[in-house]
């Protein structure tokens, strides 16, 4: 789907897209090695050329952040189905201040493990552990994490795809938080982290860092570990969710007789 999307390029809305698919272009080099000829209405066959050019070198490059760029917030959804494999989900708990050294834990799933990255612990390992990802998934990532960690870490670990499920989901009709969103949709916590916010992670890491309270940051670990484990199965809902509708979009209208 990452491929196929042309609705970011100049002049490209949703009628234009879903016309070109139909057509018979489901790729951006087919877009590219055709334009003149391509059904793209009144857009300017040249910019679009160029925007291409640009795009399929980045893919090549594999330069994620710049094809995230190109993608924005809104379409961002459309690259995780291929880029599932390469995925990290990740969420990080403060301890209520707004620095990079704030940061007390990163956590991170890559869909079948979870790791706490711990401050004093293994904290500035992020960017050797993240090198590999191509996409992040968060919650509410674009307001609060990702701005948090470029704070305290090298631009390079954040050339990434960016699935931010909080947009993702609102859009779907799903409004609150996080832990609000869960409850919507039948997600459910474990007993001991039950009822846990965001306020009680910065509680749990004083005990930790002031008292040596082994208790809270085991709580905290438990706590993160749900709100990062959590996002695969949100994202994979909401992908399905709206490429349900791209589906029913992209369907050739049935004329009347």
């Amino acid at each position: 789907m990452l491929r196929k999307t042309f609705r970011h390029l100049p002049g490209i809305g949703p009628e234009t897209e879903s016309r070109l698919w139909q057509e018979g272009y489901d790729d951006w080099q087919k877009l590219f090695d055709r334009v003149d000829s391509a059904p793209i209405g009144s857009a300017d066959s040249k910019k679009i050329g160029e925007a291409l050019y640009y795009h399929l070198r980045a893919y090549e490059d594999g330069d994620w952040g710049k094809i995230q760029s190109y993608l924005g917030v809104s379409l961002a959804w459309r690259a995780f189905r291929e880029m599932e494999s390469k995925c990290l989900y990740l969420d990080i708990e403060t301890n209520g201040g707004n620095r990079g050294d704030d940061i007390t834990m990163i956590g991170l799933f890559d869909g079948e493990e979870f790791r706490a990255l711990i401050q004093g612990k293994d904290l500035d390992e992020f960017e050797s552990v993240v090198e590999s990802a191509a996409m992040y998934v968060t919650f509410f990532g674009s307001g609060f994490d990702i701005p948090m960690l470029k704070k305290r870490f090298l631009p390079s670990a954040f050339n990434k795809l960016h699935l931010d499920l909080c947009p993702t989901l609102h859009g779907l009709g799903y409004k609150g938080g996080l832990k609000k969103i869960e409850i919507q949709l039948g997600l459910e916590r474990e007993e001991a982290t039950l009822g846990l916010s965001g306020y009680d992670a910065v509680k749990l890491w004083n005990r930790w860092s002031a008292f040596g309270d082994a208790r809270a940051l085991e709580l905290l670990t438990a706590y993160n570990r749900e709100d990062v484990v959590n996002l695969q199965w949100l994202a994979r809902f909401a992908v399905d969710r709206l490429y349900e509708d791209e589906l029913v979009r992209s369907k050739p209208k049935s004329r009347q007789a």
